[in-house]
């Protein structure tokens, strides 16, 4: 990636040269997908059409960072993360806001951030058809609870917050051998505190995120336990969530790896501490880069939901391709198939959001199966 480095003085730096400066890098991302979804299979058909197709923003953003020496092994830092929605012409916000924190950073005990947190639970774990070309998470489909199975949540088909923690502060250790370990602890993982309005337990949120990592192999684990604000003025809608997860790659030289994740993921209800989903899910994932090429596939299965009961698995199927143009800008290709089944309602990439598949009113449904095929481009800068 091609990143501009700008110097930025603190205020009347340029009549005291002698002042601290602070290193400030800007970069980002501009892409832009066509995606075709189709629908098949359902338990009790659909009314409606089964197939559409439409033009999507493929993870734009444009990140801000900074870095401040302040002296002694210590230093400022900080991310602003803005996020484009260039076929909407529009800004995430909201729940969807991306990465904005500020922290310190020494070099004898770790850094510390605050803030907006992403690269935490739900996106451990390699994914290489959905970083080959396409944002969309390839492996999603182990990360997702199952709408049909898995009691009311927030989002259908959502766990841990997806990609973003909120009110969290992170400590990240130093490399000790290539051991590393990230603890991540927020007051309302799932939005704003609701301390004072609750009737009940105050929220929170952990993730414990140790790692192995040696020059061709890595190992990690990942535990993830949210409790929300209970009673009648807690956030509606979201459940106590645990989650486990075991993964790892090795890398074979000459530019082939594979890896895998595994994962199990519960919900009880915040009221009665009844269970509402259980689930166990895996993945395994290739990849071969040769030049400008690069080739990557995945196989991921949900296995059933032990409170859903019988038939609400689900299996994931997907190859993508990325061609290269420059060190910045590269177009691919990618196909996943998403099998249900009779009682499971899986969506690509594990979501069932409108704002993910570009369709209002699009939720999958017991049963149905999903082919999704994108193309697109990206530059980064």
């Amino acid at each position: 990636m091609n990143k501009k480095l700008l110097v930025v003085a603190v205020a009347g730096a340029l009549a005291a040269p002698s002042l601290a400066m602070a290193q400030v890098t800007i970069s980002g991302r501009i892409g832009a997908l066509y995606q075709n979804i189709s629908l098949s299979g359902a338990t009790v058909a659909r009314v409606g059409g089964t197939s559409f197709g439409h033009i999507s923003d493929n993870g734009s953003s444009l990140d801000f960072k900074f870095r401040e020496d302040l002296g002694g092994g210590l230093a400022a830092y900080g991310q602003y993360n803005a996020r484009p929605v260039i076929d909407g012409g529009t800004l995430v916000a909201g729940t969807g806001a991306p990465a904005q924190w500020i922290g310190l950073e020494s070099t004898t005990w770790g850094n510390l951030r605050v803030g907006t947190l992403t690269g935490l639970h739900y996106v451990t774990g390699p994914d290489y058809t959905g970083s080959t070309g396409s944002a969309y998470n390839s492996v999603q489909i182990i990360t997702g609870s199952n709408a049909i199975a898995s009691g009311p949540v927030l989002t259908p088909g959502v766990m841990a917050m997806a990609t973003r923690l909120r009110n969290a502060v992170a400590w990240d250790s130093l490399n000790y051998g290539g051991f590393k370990m990230t603890v991540a602890y927020s007051t309302s993982g799932a939005g704003a505190d609701n301390d004072l309005g609750r009737i009940g337990r105050k929220g929170q949120t952990w993730n414990l995120i140790p790692q192995f990592i040696q020059k061709n192999w890595n190992i990690g684990y990942s535990y993830y336990d949210q409790k929300p604000d209970t009673g009648a003025a807690a956030l509606a809608g979201f459940n106590n969530e645990k989650g486990n997860r075991l993964y790892g790659e090795f890398d074979f030289g000459n530019g082939f790896k594979m890896g895998g994740s595994w994962d199990s993921y519960k919900q009880t209800n915040v009221g009665t501490g009844v269970k509402v989903a259980d689930r166990r899910a895996w993945t395994m994932q290739g990849m071969y880069v040769t030049g400008p090429h690069q080739v990557a596939g995945h196989f991921a299965k949900a296995g059933d939901d032990k409170v859903g009961g019988a038939n609400t698995n689900a299996k994931s199927f997907g190859v993508a391709y990325q061609y290269s143009l420059s060190k910045r800008t590269n177009t691919f290709v990618s196909y996943q198939k998403l099998t249900n089944a009779a009682a499971a309602a899986y969506g690509s990439g594990g979501l069932q959001t409108p704002a993910y598949t570009g369709s209002t009113g699009f939720f999958t449904t017991a049963g149905e199966d999903l082919t999704n095929l994108m193309f697109g481009v990206n530059h980064s800068f």
